[in-house]
């Protein structure tokens, strides 16, 4: 012992080591380090670090060291504690030195935590009692454990009193726990994290597909899940990975090997340790799979053991084979007994074969932690102070070179008073944040991410995860050559550097393949299934080929020349390149073909589709034009239509495929099999897709609205119209897209469904359509030719004759009972439907009995007994009319429909033929909508949200017609009869009288054939009055269109007897009553009757009872009939004019 100068009474010590190894006793000792830098405090088991510096004004900050000091039995862990201590006080010393920590130093205390009674029951209490004590001397922050165990007992500790805890050699995985260890840190790197490196390896050797092998144990699940997520940020495919060893030394790690090599798995990541590790490796070898077909990439340098573990396997197998039991049934007992790993693997080996260590495991990798990184600066300058320190003060120092973690041990230290300083810098008031910490009363803002400080150490920047580890360190490659560990690259901070070539099993330099050969599954032009296709396709490019052929040569042919050639030869084009792109489906697709297929398909599909649209268009619009303009639409204007969608359609694709380039790509569907498409690449290739679907859906759908509406055109027709046979081919191509549209949205589908799929919808989809449109055609074709019958008579699509069973106002067939130009059809099955006046005053007896006998009316009996009575004015006309929805007008169509007015009631009445119903409109005025020539439109206003437009033939119709719509608004009285019957008998129209319209004036001549509208009209007077003939419910005939003529010879009607005498016009007002057939006299049941028939039945009680009776007036019945559903009402006006048909006076 000597002393300093200048610092009397406290001594210099040269042994520190020793005192601090004695320092249990009860005395305390002070004295100055050698180098005179340190002011140290010994005693109880306890080392106090003060710096030799004046500290007035500066606040204390006390870190705790916590390492088993006075263990001695293991030099490895004697080295690194007392290596660590010294780093440690060495970046104590540089942080005082340089003022890291403003107006604060950091003193050191020292605990020595190795239990004084040895490893026994009390080890346990003795290491908490240690850290206790530590913690009760004001510690602000700990350094240590030395092993993981005890470790995360004071971490336990430090945790509840947040305080920060960092170790420099804990690197149990367990330690991550932030639940329980939520201020714990290291700067020692987990075993997860080699993961990482192992994975880097892989990338630089140009692999991209490995597979893991873990224990099922805490470390191997962890090391598996940061592989698996790592790979997957590297673009590395994890082919498999599989547990093992899950029942410990007995398990059944041969058939867990089998399964997984089966897998196809050729680059193996081992992420297990120690026994689990040498198990599976020594299995593997005994099973063959150390040959050059697999990469096996391990945790550490285990050269040395894994050697001692094969040596022991050897003398088990031996010893197996001395005692006689290789084919003993007792093996599974014997293996039940077995305590050893490797006598387990020796007893359920099949190969009773030796391993030749040096042989077998020659091409193995190994990873393990590199703490001396040679060259790297922050190293080399850590290097540098270490070797100036006093080994005195310093034990381990002194030397240009370290063994243990002395670097780590430094870089916690560093790091600590990093996250001070910054927890400081941080504060609004730093000097009471200072008296803060050095109190411990800031804890709560040291969790481990507080000092991510950006701190480079000895071994590389210090980056803490949330859980408080490294996620860098510093790695060795070694690689096992003839039994010798090799190194042949290293990894600083993340940067693989592998500078000397691995060697592979065998001696080979040869890089094996990281998964088994191959085979692709797309079928070629010469497998069995390439070559159906193809002739398939082929035959139907031939046949289009010859068909085309065929219809150029006789395009004048009637049967042809009725389907426009043109039109045929455009959609045999598109089913040419349809079957064309099967047959580009075959084989390995190219970049050309990945660009040439989509073109041919989209090209071939607008071409068959779009076409088809446009000849569908054209007979849609003639044989649907309800309007009285006639309407022409040539081939040119069709064709022009049919470029629209295909330039369109193309222009999408064409775009598509310019800003999402296809190439081909390699679709790995196991470890054997493969299969290879065009994968468009680029952020626009979803857009581009879902606009290119979006068109084909929306086409596809057009195709089958025209096809809809177009399907009964062809029943009366040519019978070269081919308009059922578009409607068959775009239900087919609807199907078969649908099918298509399902199988390219599912994901779930394998290769071969969805090729196959694929194929055979879009063969069936084009063959079918194909065979419907154009086998009739040749058939009709080749018949006409064996029968030696020129062309005659024929015309295309868009000039069809009507057939002589069509007039020229209609498409609905007549039947041989026309009255006045309305059509009947006598034959149909009306069902109960609605049916017209004209047609009920035009049909014979027994149609009339399917409808409800008796009308509702009313009459007026005074008190003279003298009956007074007046018409009922209604006007029909069979005009195309359309009920849209007054906000949104644009989605309503046109149909042609009869129409029925009753002016004086405010409503109307329409119903059509074709559909066989009608409803009730009720409305208040009409305005003008359109009074161009060809295009007189008027506009009748509902009194709820929708409107009516009713097309005329010409402004006098247009006229006429708004008169008769708005007749109530013209006087506010009835007519009476004779005052009408006298301007009846001028030529007065009664819908005419003192009306005037000006509001659509044009210069075209008015042509008084059409002044009652579309050329089929009525208007009715239905006169309630006794007379001894049968009233006529038409008061004038239907004036036909100019030059029009009906096509029956249905005999008309005689018209009304008081129309061709005069003097009986004088007589109108006589008493009338009604003859209500069908009701019996007993009105017991009226209230029991529905409310039409009990109005009804109540009038014909009246009039055949009581004739002198007053009945409710006009309105009052009608009050009664608004009783009635909708329906109901158009038969009672119906049914009005059936009672004056059938209507017989009472004598």
């Amino acid at each position: 012992m000597s002393y300093t100068a200048g610092t009397p009474n406290i001594p210099t010590i040269t042994n520190t080591t020793s005192l601090v190894a004695n320092s249990s006793v009860h005395t305390t000792t002070t004295y100055i380090s050698h180098d005179g830098t340190s002011i140290i405090t010994i005693g109880n088991s306890t080392t106090i670090i003060r710096p030799n510096i004046d500290t007035t004004n500066l606040t204390e900050i006390r870190v705790g060291i916590l390492l088993p000091f006075s263990q001695t039995e293991d030099n490895f862990t004697h080295e690194i504690v007392w290596g660590g201590t010294s780093a440690i006080r060495m970046a104590a010393h540089e942080i005082n030195t340089q003022g890291i920590i403003p107006g604060g130093y950091i003193t050191l205390i020292e605990k020595d935590s190795f239990p004084t009674n040895g490893l026994g029951q009390t080890s346990v209490t003795d290491a908490v009692y240690a850290a206790v004590t530590l913690l009760q001397q004001g510690v602000v922050g700990v350094i240590g454990d030395v092993s993981s165990s005890w470790t995360s007992l004071s971490a336990l500790m430090t945790g509840a009193l947040q305080i920060p805890q960092c170790s420099f050699s804990a690197s149990a995985i367990s330690l991550s726990d932030k639940s329980q260890y939520q201020y714990f840190f290291r700067t020692i790197p987990t075993q997860i994290i080699f993961a990482d490196t192992m994975l880097a390896y892989v990338a630089s050797q140009g692999w991209d597909k490995v597979s893991i092998l873990y224990s099922d144990d805490a470390l191997g699940q962890q090391l598996c899940e940061e592989a698996i997520i790592k790979a997957g940020l590297m673009n590395i495919h994890i082919v498999t990975y599989q547990a093992f060893y899950k029942n410990g030394i007995q398990s059944d790690i041969a058939s867990t090997l089998k399964n997984f090599t089966d897998s196809g798995a050729r680059i193996i990541i081992v992420a297990a340790v120690g026994d689990p590790q040498n198990a599976i490796m020594v299995q593997a070898a005994s099973m063959g799979y150390m040959d050059d077909s697999y990469v096996w990439l391990l945790i550490g340098a285990v050269g040395s053991t894994l050697e001692n573990a094969v040596s022991t396997y050897n003398t088990d197998v031996i010893q197996r084979i001395a005692n006689g039991t290789a084919a003993s049934n007792s093996v599974s007992s014997a293996v039940a007994a077995a305590s050893d790993p490797m006598m387990v693997e020796a007893l359920q080996t099949k190969n009773m074969s030796l391993i030749d260590f040096n042989q077998t495991f020659t091409g193995v990798v190994l990873f393990d932690t590199w703490l001396t990184p040679d060259g790297y600066p922050p190293y080399e300058s850590f290097l540098d102070r270490w070797a100036a320190l006093d080994p005195i003060d310093y034990p381990y120092a002194g030397v240009r070179n370290i063994t243990t973690n002395e670097g780590l041990a430094y870089s916690c230290m560093k790091v600590l008073a990093g996250g001070f300083n910054t927890t400081l810098s941080n504060a609004t008031n730093s000097s009471v944040a200072l008296t803060q910490l050095a109190t411990g009363q800031l804890g709560k803002y040291m969790t481990p991410l507080a000092f991510n400080v950006g701190y480079v150490g000895p071994e590389g920047p210090i980056i803490l995860d949330a859980n408080g580890d490294v996620t860098q360190s510093n790695f060795l490659v070694y690689n096992l050559q003839w039994g010798n560990q090799v190194v042949i690259g290293n990894s600083i901070s993340g940067e693989m550097d592998i500078f000397l070539p691995p060697m592979y099993a065998g001696g080979s330099y040869v890089k094996p393949a990281d998964s088994p050969p191959s085979v692709a599954l797309n079928p070629t032009i010469t497998s069995p299934a390439g070559m159906v296709i193809f002739i398939i396709s082929a035959a139907g490019i031939l046949f289009a080929l010859g068909t085309m052929t065929l219809v150029i040569a006789f395009r004048k042919h009637e049967v042809f020349k009725a389907s426009s050639p043109i039109f045929c030869c455009l959609e045999l084009i598109g089913f040419m390149l349809t079957y064309a792109n099967v047959i580009l489906m075959i084989g390995v697709p190219t970049t050309i073909t990945c660009y040439m297929s989509p073109i041919v398909f989209n090209l071939g599909f607008v071409l068959v589709l779009g076409n088809m649209v446009a000849k569908n268009f054209r007979i849609y619009r003639i044989f649907n034009n309800i309007f009285i303009t006639r309407t022409v639409i040539t081939d040119f204007q069709l064709i022009k239509a049919s470029s629209i969608i295909i330039t369109v359609s193309m222009a999408i694709l064409g775009v598509g495929l310019a800003v999402a380039p296809p190439s081909p790509t390699a679709v790995e569907v196991s470890s054997t099999q493969h299969y290879w498409s065009c994968d468009a690449t680029g952020p626009a290739k979803v857009p581009f897709q879902a606009l290119t679907l979006t068109f084909a859906g929306l086409l596809v759908g057009f195709a089958t609205f025209l096809a809809y509406k177009t399907r009964l055109v062809g029943t009366n027709y040519s019978k070269y119209n081919e308009c059922r046979q578009i409607g068959f081919s775009v239900y087919n191509i609807m199907f078969s897209a649908m099918i298509g549209f399902i199988v390219t949205v599912n994901s779930m589908l394998d290769y071969f469904t969805r090729f196959y799929i694929t194929v055979v919808t879009i063969l069936w989809g084009c063959s079918v359509s194909f065979l419907i449109l154009f086998l009739p055609k040749l058939h009709e074709f080749f018949k006409h030719q064996r029968s030696h019958k020129s062309p005659s008579g024929t015309s295309s699509d868009a000039e069809l004759k009507p057939s002589q069973e069509h007039n020229a106002y209609s498409m609905f067939p007549s039947s041989s009972a026309v009255t006045t130009g309305f059509q009947l059809h006598s034959n149909h099955e009306f069902d109960g439907e609605l049916i017209s006046l004209d047609q009920i005053l035009a049909s014979d007896p027994p149609m009339l009995s399917r409808h409800r006998k008796g009308s509702l009316g009313s009459t007026f009996v005074d008190e003279n007994g003298k009956s007074t009575g007046s018409f009922i004015e209604a006007h029909e006309g069979k005009m195309p009319m359309r009920r849209v929805f007054r906000y949104f007008p644009f989605l309503a169509q046109w149909e042609m429909l009869h129409i029925m007015v009753f002016p004086w009631s405010g409503y109307f009445s329409f119903f059509s033929t074709k559909s066989s119903k009608g409803s009730i409109f009720a409305y208040n005025q009409t305005s003008v909508f359109s009074c161009e020539p060809g295009n007189y439109v008027f506009k009748v206003h509902g009194i709820g949200w929708y409107d009516a437009y009713v097309q005329v033939h010409d402004r006098e119709a247009l006229d006429t017609w708004r008169r008769w719509f708005d007749r109530r608004h013209d006087s506010g009285t009835v007519v009476d009869s004779s005052t009408l019957m006298a301007r009846l008998r001028r030529g007065s129209s009664p819908g005419l009288l003192g009306m005037t319209i000006e509001e659509c004036d044009d210069n075209e001549p008015t042509n008084t054939t059409h002044m009652l509208g579309s050329g089929i009209s009525r208007q009715y007077l239905l006169d309630r009055r006794p007379s001894d003939q049968t009233m006529e419910s038409s008061l004038t005939g239907s004036m036909e269109s100019a030059g029009s003529t009906p096509m029956s010879t249905a005999k008309p009607r005689a018209p009304p007897s008081f129309l061709n005498h005069p003097s009986t016009l004088e007589d109108l007002d006589d008493d009338i009553t009604f003859a209500f057939e069908g009701y019996d006299n007993d009105l017991s049941h009226i209230a029991q009757q529905h409310p039409l028939d009990r109005v009804a039945a109540e009038l014909r009680h009246n009039a055949r009872s009581t004739p002198h009776h007053r009945i409710q007036d006009l309105e009052e019945s009608r009050r009664r009939g608004s009783e009635c559903t909708l329906d109901e009402r158009l038969y009672l006006h119906a049914d009005l004019s059936q009672t004056l048909h059938n209507f017989k006076p009472p004598r």
